[in-house]
Formats: C-alpha cells, structure tokens, sequence
C-alpha cells in the first residue's frame, strides 16, 4: 500500500487525508461494528492519530459514544448530511484512530491482516483464514500479512 491515502464520505462533505503508512487493515465483527454498519463487519484502517487530517470538517461530523466491552469508551464520527462512518477514537489507546476503509478513495490494493471478535461473527459472515484471527480483541504484537 502507498504511504498515505485520501478519502472521503458518500457525499463529499467530509474529506480527510492520511499522512503514513496504516498500522493494520482489521476486519472487526464485534457485535458493535455489527449495528454500526447495519448488519456486516467493520473493514478498519488502523491509523497513527496524527496522521489523520480532516478537511475543515468539524461542523460536518456527528459523534457517538458507547462502552465497548473492555468497558472503556469507542467514540464513532460519521458526516452529519450523509451518515457515512468514517472514524473511530479508542479510549483504551488514544493514539490511535480508526478509519473506515470503505471510505478511501483506493482500497483496491488492501490485505487484512487481522480479524477480530470471530467469536461473534454472523453464521453467514465470510471470515478470511488465511489472516490472522482473534476470538476477541487484537493481541499485539502480530506478525502484519498485508500491505
């Protein structure tokens, strides 16, 4: 994958830029990114947070805040006109964001390399073997397949 990437929202309002390379590609099925994306998993950049720059957004982007089931806060950013998910901030690690990979402008080149929460996933949900799996959360270090 190149360094950075660009992406956007349905409708254009909200624009960001991706400075570095992403830590990870994650594949979540945790039954949170479930409601989230309204039935599937969550396809996740895994970002340094100051990589990420929004374009003049912040009146565009509604948030929304829940306990995920490390009890800590997940705090979900999506435009405001459109609906689009586009981010998440971790309260269990502030350094990180998450970005929503069906938002770049690019994603055709991506590998997961890790899917997580498997134990909750859909019977019908198509799981990737050949990427690492986590019953539950993301145990770091992993070895990166991806790119």
């Amino acid at each position: 994958m190149a360094q950075g990437f660009k992406g956007r929202c349905f409708c254009g309002d909200v624009k960001y830029t991706v400075t570095e390379e992403p830590i990870a590609f994650v594949v979540c099925h945790c039954t949170d990114c479930q409601y989230a994306s309204g039935g599937g998993p969550a396809h996740i950049q895994v970002v340094p947070k100051d990589s990420l720059k929004i374009d003049d957004a912040s009146k565009r982007i509604t948030d929304y805040s829940s306990k995920a089931d490390s009890g800590r806060l997940v705090t979900r950013h999506f435009c405001s006109r459109c609906g689009t998910p586009m981010f998440e901030t971790l309260e269990v690690d502030p350094s990180i964001r998450l970005v929503k990979s069906g938002t770049m402008d690019d994603a055709s080149k991506l590998k997961v390399d890790a899917t997580v929460y498997t134990a909750s996933a859909q019977p019908w949900a198509h799981i990737d073997r050949t990427t690492q799996l986590f019953e539950r959360d993301l145990v770091f270090p992993f070895e990166r397949k991806g790119g």
